[in-house]
């Protein structure tokens, strides 16, 4: 005769009634390529990796706190004659920090000059508009704005 096992929540079956009482759980097998407690390592770098994928800023964002260009915004301030550089780029650099700071990871930082689409964990900036591209208005895949145009009057 076959004893039937039912399944409990969280996937953990009862141990038969003759392996150490009935009804009480047994301890969960582990995943497929895992070793149990003696891989604790891995899993410390697997849940560090985890967390660090929620980070606001990448460590080597933090590290000089300067903000790169991506070609195709280097393309569109070339295109418009302005230089991220001097009071511009800090005035954004600036903006960036803000939002940063309240935990935003796609940020729209306005100056007077241009808009600047800026992934934050990357320190990316991904896009610029500027001129008459600016007249449309709509931006769409951010999570934060900083009307940056303040910056560039200090």
């Amino acid at each position: 005769m076959t004893d039937r096992v039912a399944w409990q929540p969280g996937g953990v079956p009862p141990e038969p009634a003759g392996a150490g009482g009935v009804g009480r759980a047994a301890r969960p097998l582990p995943h497929p390529g895992v070793s149990g407690p003696a891989d604790a390592g891995g899993f410390a770098a697997a849940l560090e990796q985890a967390l660090s994928a929620g980070r606001t800023v990448s460590p080597e964002a933090q590290a000089d706190g300067r903000l790169k260009l991506s070609a195709h915004a280097a393309h569109r301030l070339q295109a418009a004659g302005i230089a991220f550089e001097g009071r511009e780029r800090q005035a954004v650099e600036t903006a960036v920090a803000r939002a940063a700071a309240r935990g935003g990871r796609e940020c729209l930082a306005l100056t007077a000059r241009a808009a600047y689409i800026v992934h934050i964990p990357s320190g990316t900036v991904v896009t610029a508009i500027a001129g008459d591209r600016l007249k449309e208005g709509v931006f769409t895949g951010i999570d934060s704005a900083v009307i940056a145009t303040g910056e560039l009057d200090r």
